[in-house]
């Protein structure tokens, strides 16, 4: 408070005494016109060092008849002090300073200043008070004008995808087996094989081996890595199979038919009387 009284005080003299020189000029004229008739000319007046104040009191108490006089302004009269020699010691309100926004007027300086923004505001560029701009998180954007974080929407032909970036809409490619879709490129591709794998000319990824070596009549089987026997053609056999089975028959019969005899002569030798065993 004290301050700001202070630099009151100081502003109103500061003005008392700018507002003296600037009518200085008028002063002087004032005073030809109004006091010299009675008080002589200004350079040998009679009432040399006289004050501001003390010229209003007698204005005011009508003095030598000085009531006329009332017409003149606290300003003038300090100014007719400050010719005198005396003085300017009458308080003299300056006029209000005329601000330019965002700046005010200060009525207890009669200054411009520039006000503090509300509480969540800041003041911009433009010396506007304005809500503190949000942060945003790509792909959200800043609008200025709500101060609010927007997605903006895509350009055409393109739609925000479940990761919120903006891609091309394109229709899915249909693929035949073994090629997948890329769904980054909306291609087919032929994917690469697991280790250990290549694809083979039907496109069918298969395990890289060492194809064994067979003997013949044995064939190799590529889908088994294995030797096999082929099957003959219709109406053929194989011949060392064939001959197998006929001396495997042959033995049978052989067997079966000494088996056979040996069968009956028992049968017979017993059904034989007994007197034949006695003779023998």
């Amino acid at each position: 408070m004290y301050k700001a009284n202070s630099l009151k005080h100081f502003i109103s003299v500061l003005l008392l005494m700018i507002m003296a020189l600037a009518f200085s000029g008028s002063a002087s004229a004032d005073y030809a016109s109004s006091c010299a008739g009675c008080h002589s000319p200004l350079a040998s007046s009679n009432k040399k060092g006289s004050s501001a104040s003390k010229i209003k009191s007698a204005i005011v108490s009508n003095m030598g008849g000085m009531g006329s006089l009332s017409g003149l302004s606290d300003v003038a009269l300090n100014a007719i002090a400050v010719e005198l020699g005396g003085s300017a010691n009458l308080s003299v309100t300056p006029p209000p300073v005329v601000c330019t926004s965002p700046q005010v007027r200060d009525v207890a300086t009669n200054t411009c200043v520039t006000p503090a923004c509300p509480t969540g505001q800041v003041r911009n560029a433009a010396g506007v008070c304005a809500a503190i701009p949000v942060t945003c998180t790509s792909p959200q954007v800043r609008d200025v004008a709500t101060n609010t974080c927007v997605t903006p929407a895509c350009p055409t032909g393109q739609v925000r995808n479940a990761a919120g970036v903006c891609e091309v809409t394109v229709t899915p490619v249909t693929c035949t087996l073994p090629k997948v879709l890329n769904t980054t490129t909306n291609a087919c591709e032929t994917p690469a094989c697991p280790t250990g794998q290549v694809r083979n000319a039907a496109g069918v990824c298969e395990v890289t081996v060492t194809p064994v070596t067979c003997t013949l009549p044995k064939v190799l089987n590529t889908t088994t890595n294995a030797c096999e026997t082929p099957a003959c053609p219709t109406g053929q056999v194989q011949v060392k199979i064939l001959t197998k089975t006929l001396n495997t028959k042959r033995m049978s019969m052989k067997k079966g038919m000494a088996l056979n005899l040996i069968s009956h002569s028992l049968v017979n030798w017993l059904s034989m009387p007994r007197k034949f065993f006695d003779w023998v």
